[in-house]
């Protein structure tokens, strides 16, 4: 890490910022805090009321402070190179909102949707686990591919070695049983 880019950021943030992101973080934490106290006389919903309003509470204060900030020279300041990439506040940002968005919506897809398709078709315990981490897993590793490519990372040197792991996985997958079967009745009908 080049320690003159970092100075560069220090030198170039401006300081009322400071405070009007400190204001609005305490704003937001203090409206999050008289929601949940309103919102405990509804013991049903509590779980999942509160789980709505602190996701409103965090990406409401990253989309405040990108939108309020989006013209501001320390936002788009260098902090620190990697390789050919100037990483900036902006988007390192982006990346964590890209990221904790997908691990929600994996969240979501594993909690509410799975469930009534696991139901409807009758699977058991193990089999629901395996799809729910294959599902979190695929959400997850497409987040992290957006999110290096939103913050300027070439990622083209990855493409054969996913082509390999997909192959593997596709080998992988694929029942013993049901392979040689398939290979022996091949071989019967030359």
């Amino acid at each position: 890490m080049d320690t003159r880019t970092l100075e560069n950021w220090i030198f170039s943030f401006n300081y009322k910022s400071l405070i009007i992101i400190a204001a609005v973080v305490i704003g937001m934490l203090l409206l999050r805090w008289i929601i949940l106290t309103i919102l405990k006389r509804l013991p049903k919903h509590h779980a999942v009321l509160r789980s709505i309003v602190n996701w409103f509470t965090f990406y409401g204060t990253l989309v405040f402070l990108l939108l309020y900030f989006s013209k501001a020279k320390w936002m788009f300041a260098v902090i620190f190179k990697f390789g050919k990439v100037d990483v900036t506040l902006f988007l390192i940002i982006v990346a964590v909102l890209i990221i904790t968005l997908a691990s929600r919506l994996s969240k979501i897809s594993t909690n509410v949707l799975l469930p009534g398709i696991y139901n409807r078709y009758h699977l058991d315990k193990g089999t629901r686990y395996t799809f729910d981490r294959v599902v979190h897993y695929s959400i997850m590793i497409i987040a992290i591919i957006v999110s290096l490519t939103t913050v300027g990372i070439n990622l083209s040197a990855l493409t054969v070695f996913a082509g390999m792991i997909s192959v593997g996985i596709g080998f992988g997958l694929q029942n013993p049983p049901t392979l040689s079967l398939g290979l022996l009745s091949c071989l019967n009908d030359l």
